[in-house]
């Protein structure tokens, strides 16, 4: 899914190539997930990321909905699955608790799946 990814976003294969790689972490949000709930996060995940001076670092959202034939594939349920991708190998321990502290604030049933680094691209 990863490689997939990496050729359908042309802008992900640049920020390998000028990162050196690209770390992302990636949830499964089942039910509705609006552009205004996915505001919200990225406020705060940016809010964060100043408040630790990082204000340079750079994410961007690779959003992708799971019907009902990609949750039985991946043995999941129907919603979002969607990415905090930055540049970079990084690891940015307070990113995946703010995001789960949000979608509890958002009242969003929700898995953390976890930190993909650049030694999966």
């Amino acid at each position: 899914m990863w490689v997939v990814m990496l050729a359908e976003n042309k802008w992900l294969m640049k920020w390998v190539e000028k990162y050196g790689g690209v770390t992302s972490y990636c949830f499964m949000v089942y039910g509705p997930l609006s552009p205004k709930d996915v505001a919200i996060l990225n406020f705060a995940v940016t809010d964060h990321l100043v408040l630790n001076g990082l204000e340079r670092a750079r994410y961007s959202n690779i959003l992708e909905e799971v019907d009902i034939t990609d949750a039985r594939i991946y043995g999941t349920r129907r919603g979002w699955s969607i990415q905090w991708a930055f540049g970079g190998n990084i690891d940015y321990e307070f990113v995946p608790q703010v995001i789960q502290d949000g979608l509890k604030f958002l009242e969003l049933q929700f898995d953390y799946i976890g930190r993909v680094g650049d030694e999966c691209v």
